[in-house]
């Protein structure tokens, strides 16, 4: 099985695990209000936090003046409270990932540009 994150317009988001993207997209297509736009990516999923960064650092690797760098389990009121005022400072292009941590939803973001 894969794991998929499913985001909502209403900006909330839960993970289905299904066989493959059509699955997941499927599922989605269930659990979707009608007429409600959502969206179904792919959720790395790992077993440390310490994982996710090593694998986030990958993936932002070749962008400029990275900074503003955050994380926070989306489970956690206090530290997503953090995430989106540190991801609403940052200036120019970001990147925000989310990563599914021993079954937990778990973000990183940074900023980068000049």
């Amino acid at each position: 099985m894969n794991y998929f994150l499913f985001l909502r317009s209403n900006c909330s988001a839960s993970v289905i695990e299904a066989a493959d993207l059509a699955a997941a997209e499927a599922a989605a297509a269930l659990l979707a209000f009608e007429g409600e736009r959502t969206m179904v990516r792919a959720l790395a999923a790992v077993a440390t936090v310490e994982e996710a960064h090593a694998l986030f650092h990958d993936a932002v690797a070749d962008e400029d003046y990275r900074d503003n760098y955050r994380a926070a389990f989306a489970d956690r009121a206090t530290e997503w409270a953090a995430y989106e005022e540190a991801a609403n400072a940052g200036c120019c292009g970001s990147a925000d990932i989310a990563y599914l941590v021993a079954g937990r939803l778990y973000y990183i973001g940074c900023n980068y540009g000049h």
